[in-house]
């Protein structure tokens, strides 16, 4: 046993011994985690359903990891989808998190938009902090379609055509509209229209106003097209068209041996006259009377009177009668009997001298008619267009001179005694620095003019074009003058004055500095101070315009009565002719009320002597609204020259509405017949209208002459609304303005070398641009007191921006 135990004992020692040199536990081995990567997948969704965003951990956390989630703009906006900004967590030992993002439903075509995910780590550890995702929104909706609804107007109103897509577009759709003969035709029927309109972005609908005229003919309804073609943004269809029927408003009737007794031999019915009249229906389409009725507080009735003229009156049924006129109009220049009850059956009215006639015999006058004669065969061609810019001068009986401007190219001269003889004939434009100089008028003049039994005899003034190009802009107020803390509106009205198509261009618009611009209709390029608009193929006579939308900031930033400048230029094209009216500025006063029948003259109420020359123009524009609750059917512009200004060089600019000018001596008058203007709606044109006009003043103004203007407007039959009187005065220098804090003075002013800038507050920069606000000198100062030469500038206006610490203004000076 003693051996046994012994043999046991040195086994175990010998394992014992064993063990102690082989470590029983395995040798220890440090372990290091991977630090996880943010990552936000992309997502894509159609509208009204569901942006899936997978926020991932590439390994898990030991710890939650906290992250702040937020939806960003691309090219979806806030509106196309449900914007989010919150807090998510992926918990310990996971690796991702659902962020749904709402896609939303819309109505407006826009195309596949792209918005983002942005998701940043605010708790754990990660590789990196921030990661995005991009969710892609497909577009549900319809691609609009463009339509034209048809108009229905009875002749000497407006047709408004509706141009509207069946769905909103996210970008603005740029639509061409042109008036296309049918049956009816233009000038005589209706006022050819060719026009660029456009739907904002989210809008679905503009309108197209088409003047119709009164020809004075008995006629079935009459038709013509106005068509559309889209020429930006994706439509389902391109072109669209739509019709105008003209309802013919006649009633006539044909006087028989009637006769007319002008006593005074005025051209003028008055009272005393005496119409002896023997009425009967002329034209079968127009047998249907409505009961009509003289006003007995008009005319005296004796014989065999008439007092209505029963509803189906024929052709074959006559009505004789004496009248004697017992009372005139307030313009003192023919009574107001209703239209009906001598010789037309409609809702409207004429008046002045037509109505006359139209009460004698409305077959009878002439029609002066300007048109460009492109085959010089002298007669007006189908293709061949009215001239608009030039003047019908006419004479009766070697008496008064009358110089007529009309918005057609037609004027209707209505007259009933063959004893009265006529000279007419026609005028290009005054200035030889225009295109209207470059036509030769084939029959300059027809003497010695009476009526006979031919009706309406037409007079053809043909004109033959030489090659021209005369491409001018102008600048104008628009509505509500400058307001403080006010939005107000400047137009610019851009012209092809040759006869040759302008096939590129570009205006330019450049702002005070005291004042933002909110917005252009159309959309225009944005520019330091101002924008930049690139057209094209505007053809001859063709006027567009720009409406331009700005902030004039609170008082005391601005005060009443400070003067706020803005200016216009446009590219000269090549061989122009004028290059006086490529630019144009626009002074205005800022006021703290306004009436809105006024008249203003673009430069402000000084002028710079020594910057005006022989080839600058006054710019009026006369405004006026019906601010009543009816339509005015005919609104009357008077205004009487003052003697310093010189009626011979008086040009027409630009109106709202067709009129006939009609000027003798210094006396202006447009008539705007038919207008049917009605009463006017806030933050709109409806009910407002326009006219402006250039003149030169008389050679020999002088510093320190004043030239005021005022304007006198009547509504039908209402008294006068007389304009605010506007004062141009003549001045040595620009004077002093205020700037800031302080006082900006500059001087002298014209300068031809060293120009001096004087501030109270201290002067950081001075910047100098052209007209056309290229920058042509800028410089750095830090001084009350700058002294700047000049000298190397050529010739001309400038503006000079002026900026301190806290305040900047631009001011207008002239390098002679």
């Amino acid at each position: 046993m003693k051996k046994l135990y012994t043999i046991t004992f040195l086994f175990v020692m010998m394992i014992t011994s064993a063990l102690a040199k082989t470590p029983i536990d395995p040798p220890t081995k440090k372990t290091t985690l991977a630090i996880p990567t943010l990552n936000v997948t992309n997502s894509t969704a159609t509208e009204g359903t569901q942006l899936l965003f997978y926020v991932t951990l590439s390994e898990p956390n030991t710890s939650p990891t906290i992250i702040n989630v937020c939806t960003a703009t691309g090219t979806a906006n806030f509106g196309d989808y449900t914007s989010i900004s919150t807090t998510v967590t992926v918990p310990t030992g996971a690796t991702y998190v659902v962020v749904a993002v709402l896609a939303s439903t819309d109505n407006i075509s826009e195309g596949t938009e792209t918005m983002m995910l942005k998701a940043t780590v605010l708790s754990s550890n990660t590789a990196n902090i921030v990661a995005t995702g991009t969710g892609t929104i497909i577009d549900a909706t319809t691609v609009p379609a463009l339509a034209c609804f048809n108009s229905t107007v009875t002749e000497g109103n407006i047709a408004v055509f509706i141009i509207a897509l069946s769905n909103p577009s996210s970008t603005p759709t740029v639509i061409n509209c042109m008036t296309i003969n049918g049956s009816a035709t233009s000038p005589d029927d209706f006022t050819s229209v060719t026009t660029t309109r456009t739907i904002i972005a989210g809008a679905t609908m503009v309108i197209v106003l088409v003047p119709t005229a009164i020809d004075f003919i008995c006629e079935a309804t009459e038709t013509f097209t106005l068509n559309c073609a889209v020429t930006s943004t994706n439509t389902a269809n391109v072109y669209a068209s739509g019709t105008g029927n003209i309802i013919g408003a006649e009633t006539f009737f044909l006087l028989i041996n009637g006769t007319y007794n002008d006593f005074n031999n005025d051209g003028f019915t008055n009272v005393g006259d005496i119409i002896n009249c023997k009425f009967t229906a002329v034209n079968s389409l127009c047998t249907t009377l409505n009961n009509v009725s003289v006003s007995s507080s008009q005319i005296n009735v004796t014989g065999a009177a008439i007092a209505t003229l029963p509803v189906g009156a024929s052709n074959t049924t006559a009505y004789t009668g004496i009248y004697t006129i017992k009372q005139n109009d307030i313009n003192n220049n023919f009574v107001s009997l209703d239209a009906t009850a001598i010789g037309y059956s409609g809702s409207q009215s004429f008046f002045g001298q037509a109505q006359k006639n139209l009460a004698l015999n409305i077959t009878k006058g002439f029609k002066l008619n300007a048109f460009i004669d492109t085959n010089s065969n002298g007669f007006q061609d189908a293709q061949e267009v009215n001239f608009l810019n030039g003047t019908f001068k006419y004479q009766m009986n070697n008496g008064v001179v009358h110089y007529v401007n009309s918005s057609t190219g037609v004027f209707y001269l209505y007259e009933v005694n063959s004893n009265n003889v006529y000279s007419l004939s026609y005028l290009n434009a005054n200035t030889s620095s225009s295109c209207s100089g470059q036509f030769n008028v084939s029959t300059p003049t027809y003497t010695n003019i009476t009526i006979g039994n031919s009706g309406i005899v037409t007079y053809n003034f043909a004109l033959t074009p030489a090659t021209c190009a005369d491409l001018a802009v102008y600048l104008s107020n628009y509505n509500e003058p400058p307001r403080p803390g006010f939005i107000y509106k400047n137009c610019i009205s851009y012209k092809n004055q040759g006869n040759q198509t302008i096939a590129s261009g570009v205006v330019t618009f450049t702002k005070s500095n005291i004042v933002s611009i909110l917005s252009t209709s159309p959309v225009t390029t944005t520019v330091a101070g101002g924008f930049t608009y690139n057209f094209s193929n505007l053809l001859p006579g063709e006027t567009r315009y720009i409406i331009v939308s700005l902030q004039m900031p609170t008082i005391p930033t601005v005060t009443l009565g400070q003067i706020v400048t803005n200016a216009a230029t446009i590219s000269v094209p090549t061989n122009d002719v004028n290059i006086n009216n490529n630019n144009s500025t626009l002074s205005q006063v800022i006021v703290g009320s306004y009436d809105p029948n006024d008249k203003a003259e673009s430069h402000g109420p000084k002028i710079l002597h020594s910057s005006f020359t022989a080839n600058d123009y006054l710019t009026y524009k006369i405004q006026f609204e019906n601010t009543g609750t009816a339509n005015a059917i005919t609104v009357k512009v008077n205004d009487d020259l003052h003697s310093k200004l010189d009626e011979t060089t008086l040009q027409m600019i630009d109106a709202s509405h067709n009129y006939v000018l009609d000027r003798t001596g210094s006396k202006l008058e447009w008539k705007f017949s038919g207008i049917d203007l009605p009463p006017s709606v806030p933050n709109t044109q409806i009910g407002h209208g326009y006219v402006i006009f250039q003149i030169k003043p008389k050679v020999g103004y002088a510093i320190g002459d004043i030239i005021p203007n005022t304007a006198n407007i009547y509504f039908d039959f209402n008294p006068a609304i007389v304009t605010n009187t506007w004062t141009t005065e003549f001045v040595s220098t620009l004077g002093t303005r205020s700037f800031g804090l302080g006082k900006l003075i500059v001087y002298p002013n014209p300068s031809s070398n060293i120009l001096i800038i004087q501030c109270q507050s201290k002067i950081n920069s001075l910047i100098f641009s052209n007209i056309l606000g290229q920058v042509v000198l800028s410089k750095t100062c830090n001084d009350m007191d700058i002294k700047t030469d000049i000298s190397n500038f050529a010739n001309g206006t400038y503006f000079v921006r002026v900026k301190s610490d806290t305040a900047e203004q631009t001011v207008k000076i002239l390098k002679e």
